[in-house]
């Protein structure tokens, strides 16, 4: 209840939708990074890497719904084999309707499959660091490619963060059609900063 009020107040004050305070009653080491990854593999194949749906509708339409980015290093199998499925479509919806977000990377290894090209996609300017990162479409991907299909992207109030970022930059290279409902609005990077052995608040 604590960590919750926390980041009801912050959001009020800094109108940020990203930032959260998560309480784990089971204390947390600071050297948890092997377990931390072992759980995030865990979590992803329970979850499919967030690939909920892949269907091939009527008028050879492929769908894929898609609820997180998850990380290629661990889902990029899966996202490979998504985009096998629909690789004969003659057009191709994907569903972000309730996608939280996730992967600037995953990002990249789908929309490469859009792209016949390596194509910029989008900047993110770090302000402490002072640096920009880019982010582009992979020189290669197996399989084929969709470049010449139609895309449409569904998108509603739940959309947020990495799926916001996806709808965005494919609109703004006019290669997909959005459809749906204003965002949440909340695509920027954060990562999560320990406060203490019960406490992560997640920021940028």
């Amino acid at each position: 209840m604590f960590a919750k009020k926390l980041t009801d107040d912050l959001r009020t004050a800094a109108n940020d939708k990203h930032l959260s305070v998560d309480f784990y009653l089971i204390p947390q080491q600071p050297t948890e990074k092997a377990g931390d990854d072992a759980r995030y593999r865990r979590d992803m194949a329970q979850a499919n890497c967030g690939f909920e749906k892949a269907e091939h509708l009527s008028g050879n339409i492929g769908y894929l719904k898609i609820t997180q980015f998850a990380e290629p290093r661990e889902c990029g199998d899966v996202a490979i084999a998504a985009m096998g499925f629909v690789a004969n479509s003659d057009a191709l919806i994907f569903d972000l309707r309730e996608n939280g977000g996730g992967a600037p990377r995953m990002i990249e290894l789908l929309s490469t499959y859009l792209f016949e090209i390596t194509t910029h996609l989008n900047d993110f300017f770090l302000r402490k660091e002072n640096e920009t990162n880019q982010l582009w479409t992979l020189p290669y991907v197996p399989g084929k490619r969709l470049a010449d299909r139609p895309v449409y992207v569904l998108v509603s109030k739940n959309t947020f963060s990495a799926g916001e970022e996806f709808g965005y930059n494919l609109k703004a290279l006019k290669r997909a059609t959005l459809v749906g409902e204003t965002t949440a609005g909340g695509a920027h990077p954060v990562g999560p900063h320990r406060i203490d052995a019960h406490f992560t608040v997640l920021v940028r």
